[in-house]
């Protein structure tokens, strides 16, 4: 594919290569243009090959990165995906890996195994990566070695470990909405009122309110309807 790729663009293999891995000699614009035409001809890296690249150049021990595990511990595991939010995420990280050239499983922890047998499991498949979707239930971890693994956890339902974040911040979103409108108004205000129209209107409308018990009250409601969501997803299932 490199060379397919050096063919169209009337450059090295080697130039590719380096442009691919963000090399410092070629230059940000050549590397943007190699970039997009492998895009378009639909390069897609390969870990074990990079790992192997970085063996021979760094001369440390390769590693292999091929696999990244989604973990379901869900009683009723189909149930994980039925939330379209939740849907959403193994969607986007599935489409993540496979563009950076790694392939995620979905692992089905069942209810009568030990943290401890899922980290002999996945270091058996040698699965360096663990993707944690929301789950209802706090996980028991136990004496699970974390150390072992890149972990990525998605939404706030599971608080460990301590690693990166994906999530939908809804509260923060209204915020930031709300903001954006009241900024709006104010522009709108400030216009009115500079072509001497409606001077004595009173714009105080637009003033910022105190942020602190807005944010107490909107977090409260949300986790409240998340919550009723939840139940009535129950009763329904």
């Amino acid at each position: 594919m490199m060379a397919d790729i050096a063919a169209k663009l009337g450059v090295s293999r080697v130039a590719v290569s380096m442009a691919l891995r963000d090399h410092h000699r070629i230059s940000s614009e050549r590397r943007r243009e190699i970039k997009r035409v492998a895009r378009e001809m639909g390069f897609v890296p390969d870990p074990f090959l990079s790992a192997l690249a970085a063996h021979r150049q760094q001369r440390v021990t390769a590693k292999e990165h091929g696999v990244l595990a989604w973990i379901n511990h869900w009683k009723d595991e189909k149930r994980l995906r039925q939330f379209q939010e939740f849907d959403l995420y193994y969607r986007g990280a599935s489409e993540a890996a496979v563009k950076f050239g790694y392939r995620m499983d979905e692992v089905r922890w069942g209810l009568d195994c030990s943290a401890k047998r899922l980290e002999k499991l996945l270091l058996a498949r040698g699965i360096e990566g663990i993707l944690l979707p929301p789950h209802r239930e706090l996980l028991a971890w136990e004496d699970f070695d974390w150390s072992k693994f890149s972990v990525v956890r998605f939404g706030l339902s599971v608080p460990r470990p301590d690693s990166n974040v994906v999530t939908s911040d809804m509260y923060r979103a209204t915020v930031m909405a709300r903001n954006d409108s009241l900024n709006s108004l104010t522009c709108v205000g400030s216009a009115v009122a500079a072509t001497g129209e409606f001077r004595n209107m009173n714009w105080s409308c637009a003033k910022t309110t105190n942020a602190r018990p807005l944010r107490r009250k909107s977090q409260i409601n949300f986790l409240g309807r998340l919550k009723r969501q939840w139940v009535i997803d129950e009763s329904t299932a």
